[in-house]
This record gives C-alpha cells, sequence and structure tokens, in this order.
C-alpha cells in the first residue's frame, strides 16, 4: 500500500490486533456542527438502517450545506436498500427471490450482483450470494441436545448453491433452479457505503467518513494531513479495541464469527462455506483493507472461510489489497 493511503502495511498489521471495526464516535448522534479549525466544522449524524447504524461524518466550511448533503445521502443510501433488501418484501431481490426471476432489474443490482460473481471466481467459489437456501436450512435445525447438522442434511441445498445457476441477460435476473434464493448480506453494505462516497464527492465533499456497521470508507484526510482513525474490536473480547488504524481514501471491513451464532456450542455462525455447508472451523476474523468498502466486505467474507495460511496467500496475490487474519487462537497472520 503506498504512502498516500495513510497506512503503511507495517503501521497496519502492528496497528490492527484484530477484528471488529468501530469508528470512534458516539453511537448515536444528530447532525451537528463543530468547530475544528479555522473556517472548518465537523458535522456528524447517525442512523439506523440496514440492521446496524449507518454513520456519515463530514467536514465542512459551512454547517448549514453539510447537514444539507447528510441528509441528501441518507435519502440515496435509503433508496439503495429499497432495491437490495432481501428482507423487504417489496425489493427486486424479494420478487427474484420469490419467483426465481427478475426483469427490468435496477442497474444496482445488476451492478452487485455481476460483482458478486467476480467476487466468488476471484475466490474460487468461497464467496457466493446463492447460500440462502443453505444458511435457511441450517438456522431453522434443531440444536438441541447436541443435534449436529448431518451431510445428509445439507445435500438437498447444497445441490442449489453456485453462482454458475445465475444467468444475466438484457436487463434480466434469472436463478436456473426454482428452489434457489440469494442473500447479498456480505456485498451490499459495501456497495452502499461506496455509493454513498460516490454520492457524497458529486457534492464536492473533500473529507468524509462513512460507518456502516463496520463497513467503512475514507474520503481524503479528517483535515490537513491527519488521517482519519477507526478502533478495532478484539476478538476475544478483552478489551474494547486493540488498536487504532489510519484511513485516508481507503476502506476497510471486517468478517468474524464472534457476532451470530445459530447453535449453543457456536459452532455455526453466518458465515458458512458454499462448498461444505459449515461454518469455518479456522478463524475468529478478518479484516480487508481495499480501494473500496465492496471489494473489502465481499473478500473479507470469502478469506473468513478459508484456512489461515491460504487465506493470507489468497490476499497476498491480490493487487492494492491488504489483510490481517486472526485464527481461532487469536494468532495474527
Amino acid at each position: 500500500m503506498d504512502k498516500t493511503s495513510g497506512m503503511t502495511r507495517r503501521l497496519f498489521l502492528k496497528a490492527v490486533g484484530l477484528s471488529g471495526i468501530a469508528l470512534i464516535l458516539p453511537t448515536w448522534t444528530m447532525a451537528e456542527g463543530v468547530r475544528v479549525a479555522r473556517g472548518l466544522y465537523k458535522v456528524n449524524e447517525t442512523r439506523a438502517l440496514m440492521g446496524t447504524f449507518l454513520d456519515i461524518t463530514l467536514m465542512h466550511n459551512n454547517t448549514m450545506q453539510a447537514q444539507d448533503i447528510i441528509n441528501q445521502t441518507f435519502q440515496e443510501t435509503e433508496r439503495l436498500i429499497s432495491i437490495l433488501n432481501r428482507f423487504d418484501t417489496s425489493s427486486p431481490v424479494s420478487f427474484l427471490n420469490e419467483k426465481g426471476y427478475v426483469k427490468g432489474a435496477p442497474c444496482e443490482l445488476i451492478d452487485v450482483v455481476n460483482a458478486s460473481i467476480s467476487a466468488g471466481n476471484k475466490s474460487k467459489g468461497m464467496f457466493d450470494i446463492t447460500i440462502l437456501p443453505l444458511l435457511n436450512e441450517i438456522k431453522k435445525h434443531d440444536f438441541n441436545k447436541g443435534n449436529d447438522i448431518t451431510a445428509s442434511d445439507l445435500k438437498p441445498v447444497l445441490e442449489l448453491v453456485g453462482q454458475d445457476k445465475i444467468a444475466i441477460k438484457d436487463n434480466q435476473i434469472i436463478l436456473k433452479h426454482s428452489d434457489m434464493s440469494i442473500t447479498l448480506d456480505g456485498i451490499a453494505k459495501g456497495y452502499i457505503v461506496d455509493k454513498a462516497c460516490e454520492f457524497l464527492l458529486k457534492k464536492g465533499v473533500k473529507h468524509a467518513l462513512i460507518n456502516a456497521g463496520g463497513d467503512i470508507r475514507a474520503i481524503g484526510t479528517r483535515m490537513g494531513n491527519k488521517p482519519w482513525k477507526v478502533g478495532i474490536q478484539d476478538p476475544g473480547k478483552r478489551n474494547e479495541y486493540l488498536g487504532v488504524i489510519c484511513l485516508d481514501d481507503k476502506a476497510i471491513a471486517t468478517s468474524g464469527d464472534y457476532e451470530v451464532f445459530f447453535d449453543n456450542k457456536k459452532l455455526y455462525h453466518h458465515i458458512i462455506s458454499p462448498v461444505s455447508g459449515v461454518s469455518t472451523p479456522f478463524n475468529s476474523s478478518v479484516s480487508v483493507i481495499a480501494d473500496t468498502a465492496m471489494v473489502a466486505d465481499s473478500l473479507s467474507t470469502a478469506t473468513m472461510i478459508m484456512r489461515p495460511d491460504k487465506g493470507k496467500g489468497f490476499i497476498a496475490a491480490l493487487q492494492g489489497v491488504e489483510s490481517l487474519i486472526i485464527d481461532k487462537g487469536l494468532k495474527k497472520y
């Protein structure tokens, strides 16, 4: 990573010890301006969106203009959420999952599905948006009394998994099997963060940071030559933060096994292998720094499923991307 990114490789590896990411800001704020330098104000607002908190912070010379820009940015993110949210029964994604096709698909949905297929190809199938039937099967499984999932339980739904079963033609997306469905949970947040940053850039914003539940992207510096600071959560929960990293025109995302479990033994969590159908037994968390939040989001999810040494090699082979992998024993790679 070049020095203009605000984070050299050595500093990145030193600073992130590493798991979940949190911007060092209050958990809930309304838009307000705080003078931070002559003619420059920090304006920040946080709203509950996408099942998490979406935080937008600008450095601007006019608080009223900044607040208006932030409001417009939230409106744009809500528009994108209405397209990509599988939990919204009126969204194109929900229609696709219900009918198996969607005609005249919004360009944003086509962009994300194409990007998902690209991430799947790049990771040799470790990232796959067609895993939703598999995820649903695990979620509904009865784990009481040590009743683990068997290969026979998963075989029928594993046959529905595979991005080769998605067809895109003339603004139409088709799922080739009637029981297929997709989830964009591992990539949509990153895409929305990137689009929000594009919106801010069009508005002339030169200093901003967007945080969507740990998918974070920075525009420029915080002010002057001072980078944006992001706190890193300990996967072992021993401390609130393990360290602080600095972002300058870069994005970072973390995938971890410490948030959503489906069983009391904490063996089955929300990140599952599209190949085996089971949660990764190797890693506690993976953090990725990339040029865009969408790339960081999808790559951290894919690498989370790999063995640590394989994941390290996978990321090292990619240009402009860095990672830190923490295995189950909290060893760093």
